[in-house]
């Protein structure tokens, strides 16, 4: 036998040996993984992180029916949003972000919230396009489908009022 032949026999039980300890490795993570607490307590883990990241979407308020100009009852809808208080702040500061920018714009412009709705508008169907994988940016866009269902349900209490204005008028006559 030379001494090439030895030194590739070494080399072939070096690899004998490599093999054999990773057949045992193998066998013990398959076990492992199969484990049924192993599984759980991973199942657990993947939960509470989704758990972290589930946020609630905020409804509009009952609105009080002392409040009787479309700007009224607007400004209340953006100003009375309950978050609760498990909600995730990062998404909260992304939905109030929204809501101040379009409280700006209807003090720019009281006597006309459609200029705000064609805003909204616009920059919802912009930002419709982007991820929502970040919370804050989520929260944003939230926010201004928020703020356009506090413009569509001012102009619907005051059609109602309005409605209701002219039935009566229309039964006294």
């Amino acid at each position: 036998m030379t001494r090439l032949d030895s030194k590739f026999d070494e080399i072939d039980r070096m690899f004998e040996e490599l093999q054999k300890a990773n057949d045992v490795s193998v066998d013990n993570i398959r076990s492992s993984l199969t484990d049924d607490e192993g599984l759980l307590s991973m199942r657990d883990k993947i939960d509470t992180q989704r758990k972290v990241m589930i946020v609630s979407r905020p409804s509009l308020p009952k609105i009080p029916s002392s409040l009787k100009t479309r700007l009224d009852i607007y400004l209340y809808c953006l100003k009375n949003v309950d978050y609760g208080k498990d909600n995730n702040r990062s998404y909260v500061d992304g939905h109030i972000e929204a809501l101040n920018r379009y409280l700006e714009q209807a003090k720019l412009n009281p006597n006309n919230l459609e200029v705000v709705l064609a805003t909204v508008n616009d920059e919802l169907k912009w930002k419709g396009k982007t991820s929502k994988v970040d919370l804050k940016d989520k929260g944003y866009t939230d926010g201004l489908s928020y703020v356009m269902q506090a413009l569509k349900k001012s102009k619907d209490v005051i059609a109602k009022e309005i409605n209701s204005i002219l039935q009566r008028e229309l039964n006294n006559e």
